[in-house]
């Protein structure tokens, strides 16, 4: 199969600003563009990223508004060639690494890949039918986060959550009634209540998105990821057989286990062949 590079697939736009900056603008920047990250220019040019993450840290502290972004923690942003197969990249992509920068034939960096920009590529699509027998016997239940999803009952304070929202790996809080989940928030639907000035002082019921996408822990790891990709979502809720929350599964867990086949089929055939 003929492997896809970087420069292959549709990249998300970078976004760039300098870390003299107001977070106020970035939070701009994040809505309007519907996107997770900001490359930041640092004082020497070296590149980093503003996560929501890392400015959702900051906003209990009195004044963060007018905080520049220097004042705030980035991480240095991991680069590519183009000529990267979209395989080696998304290996390369950590367990919390959502984002890489492209560099061109120059070395100058033209652009970022992100992890949804990697799963929704052909190739990854032409592995999941290759392997389509295999996926189908794999459960959601068996990848689910159990115990890492962050829960509230809907009539509970949004603002007294933050910070668990702040410290969730899963990047949401999902809102619960009668102990069965109703809605959904976002440390991205954060972003765009405070860029929108919106009380965050009051009942989650407020703001949660609803309804919910969510999926049954019996559904295979190849249906789920089809719906995902299909309907746009990084992740899903799932259910169990009485409609209560059992966890959470993200495309990002999915597409691993897409790898860790191919690569097995890679190595068995390469050894058979030695």
């Amino acid at each position: 199969m003929k492997k896809i590079k970087v420069k292959e697939i549709v990249a998300t736009n970078i976004i760039e600003l300098f870390e003299n900056e107001l977070v106020s603008k970035a939070l701009k920047k994040i809505t309007s563009n519907r996107i997770h990250n900001i490359v930041v220019v640092n004082s020497d040019n070296s590149r980093s990223i503003l996560s929501t993450t890392d400015i959702l840290k900051n906003i209990l502290k009195e004044g963060w508004k007018n905080a520049k972004i220097s004042s705030l923690f980035r991480r240095p942003l991991k680069t590519i060639s183009e000529e990267t197969s979209i395989v080696q990249a998304a290996i390369s992509m950590e367990e919390g690494d959502e984002i890489l920068g492209e560099l061109d034939g120059s070395q100058k960096l033209y652009g970022v890949v992100t992890h949804r920009d990697i799963s929704e590529a052909t190739e990854i699509l032409k592995w999941q039918d290759e392997y389509s027998e295999e996926l189908t016997a794999i459960s959601v239940n068996s990848i689910i986060k159990r115990n890492s999803a962050i829960t509230a009952d809907f009539q509970e304070n949004l603002y007294d959550k933050l910070p668990e929202l702040n410290a969730s790996p899963t990047d949401c809080l999902i809102a619960l009634k009668e102990q069965k989940p109703c809605g959904i928030i976002t440390k991205r639907d954060i972003i765009r209540l405070l860029d929108s000035d919106k009380n965050l002082d009051v009942k989650i019921e407020e703001h949660m998105s609803s309804p919910l996408f969510t999926l049954e822990g019996k559904v295979s790891v190849s249906s789920a990821l089809i719906s995902m990709q299909n309907r746009h979502f990084r992740r899903a809720i799932v259910l169990d057989d009485n409609g209560l929350l059992a966890g959470l599964v993200s495309q990002k867990a999915i597409i691993s286990i897409i790898y860790n086949h191919a690569a097995k089929r890679m190595w068995h055939f390469n050894e058979n062949s030695n």
